[in-house]
């Protein structure tokens, strides 16, 4: 992501900038401020920074807590917090998808974010991935009644299975080198790895074994 913006996007030139490029006008931008002794804007928090990025939902607080996805979020802090709104409107939660044990509720009477954790503290911490990929695991199983509690359990499920295939994959790894020594190709010598001229082609060897995904 970062050398496709860095490396190709900044550097294209850009029709809504007269064909100047990002990076271009940003130099430019830069020097006119430096000429008129300004300097850039500077992130003074970068914990709100970073919550103003992630994505958006739209929940109503009840007397429980915030439920997202049949995640139920709770903090002592909210109590008073939710006596002073309408328990119908909803209010703007942001959420991280690469750890979904915390949302972030905006509060606007501060222009600050409330961060509330699981209701049950004992839950693990998840990815939103693995959220997606347990309730698909739940509905396969036609399951009739989804609740947090076999969310939770099934995500459990999903990372024992995983590590045991992560187990199993190494291990059949090394069987494999311990059963064929003779298809470990020899150690480099002037002999047998001539040295390629530059832009010659190689015909590699096709690889023996194949892990799938």
């Amino acid at each position: 992501m970062a050398v496709a913006i860095t490396g190709v996007y900044h550097q294209r030139a850009h029709a809504g900038l007269d064909g100047e490029s990002p990076l271009s006008r940003y130099q430019a931008g830069m020097k006119a401020m430096t000429s008129a002794g300004e300097l850039p804007p500077v992130i003074k928090n970068p914990r709100a920074f970073l919550i103003d990025f992630l994505p958006v939902l739209r929940r109503t607080v009840q007397r429980n807590g915030i439920t997202v996805d049949r995640i139920t979020y709770f903090c002592l802090a909210l109590k008073a917090w939710i006596t002073r709104r309408d328990p119908l409107e909803p209010v703007l939660v942001r959420r991280d998808p690469r750890d979904i044990s915390r949302v972030y509720v905006y509060d606007p009477e501060t222009s600050g974010y409330l961060e509330i954790p699981y209701r049950d503290l004992s839950r693990p911490s998840i990815t939103l991935w693995e959220h997606r990929l347990a309730s698909r695991r739940l509905r396969d199983e036609r399951r009739t009644h989804i609740d947090e509690a076999s969310l939770f359990q099934a995500v459990t499920e999903l990372r024992a299975i995983e590590k045991k295939a992560a187990v199993s994959t190494r291990s059949a790894r090394r069987n494999h080198t311990r059963r064929r020594p003779e298809h470990i190709p020899p150690p480099a010598t002037a002999q047998n790895n001539p040295v390629v001229p530059s832009g010659a082609h190689q015909t590699l060897p096709p690889f023996s074994e194949i892990e799938e995904w």
